[in-house]
């Protein structure tokens, strides 16, 4: 598996990775992104796809498959996934606050901490819930610490 992500990962050149953070930044791009078919679905292909220090806030990311991705030091607050796979993603030091994941794929995705792993179940967020799970990492003092959605602020709209 090692061998498989690694050739995803070798593909994205410095141009096609301007080119595809300019699409996540719902920027004009004149770059031709693959694309790949599952299920009669066309699925823009970003896996393996490495991104850092950049802000990706208010992206609506529908059919895009980032398995393998890494995103560190991202800013991602009021983004909008649908229908996305998002499996063996890495969010390290990143900022999700208002994120919605909507009918996505998160199987072990690394958490915002980039030490611990959602759980290996596939979960389907179809309700629109911005947290997956019943636990989230909140931000306190510089570190992340596991809070029940109990324990959590309302959902501010």
């Amino acid at each position: 598996m090692e061998d498989r992500v690694a050739e995803l990962r070798s593909r994205w050149t410095p141009e096609s990775t301007a080119a595809a953070v300019a699409f996540l930044e719902s920027r004009p791009t004149g770059y031709d992104l693959p694309t790949v078919e599952q299920g009669g679905v066309t699925y823009l292909d970003l896996r393996g796809l490495r991104i850092e220090q950049t802000q990706i806030d208010k992206a609506l990311l529908r059919n895009v498959n980032l398995r393998w991705a890494l995103f560190r030091d991202v800013g991602f607050k009021n983004a909008r996934f649908v229908n996305c796979n998002l499996s063996q993603v890495s969010f390290m030091e990143c900022y999700l606050r208002r994120a919605q994941f909507e009918r996505c794929d998160l199987v072990n995705s690394r958490d915002p901490a980039g030490n611990h792993q959602v759980p290996g179940r596939r979960h389907p967020a179809g309700d629109g819930a911005g947290l997956p799970g019943s636990q989230a990492e909140c931000h306190v003092d510089g570190k992340f610490r596991r809070r029940r959605r109990a324990h959590l602020p309302g959902e501010d709209v």
